[in-house]
């Protein structure tokens, strides 16, 4: 569900897409991405989408983890779209 009169331009839905996919591999590499690596692994695909309609649909509702308003509520799982990837991306181990 869309917040009313949000306005998902192109531009706006890969920007989201863009921070998304910087933020999971940020997590995924402890925010030291290996020279070479520029996509999210196909098994984080649905993580970035899913991240993505997260920030979409709480646009509006910044720090709000429930709103109501006109007999309507609705209830945020997740604070944010990093909020969501850190607890669906698995951190690869640092050696040193």
């Amino acid at each position: 569900m869309l917040p009313v009169g949000a306005d998902i331009s192109e531009d706006r839905l890969v920007a989201f897409l863009d921070m998304a996919k910087e933020e999971i591999l940020s997590w995924m590499y402890n925010g030291e991405i290996p020279d070479g690596i520029t996509d999210v692994p196909a098994k984080y695909e649905r993580v970035q989408i899913h991240a993505v309609v997260i920030g979409i649909g709480i646009i509006g509702g910044t720090g709000e983890t429930t709103h109501a308003e006109s007999g309507i509520s609705r209830t945020f799982k997740y604070t944010d779209m990093v909020d969501y990837i850190h607890k669906n991306v698995f951190q690869y181990a640092r050696f040193l």
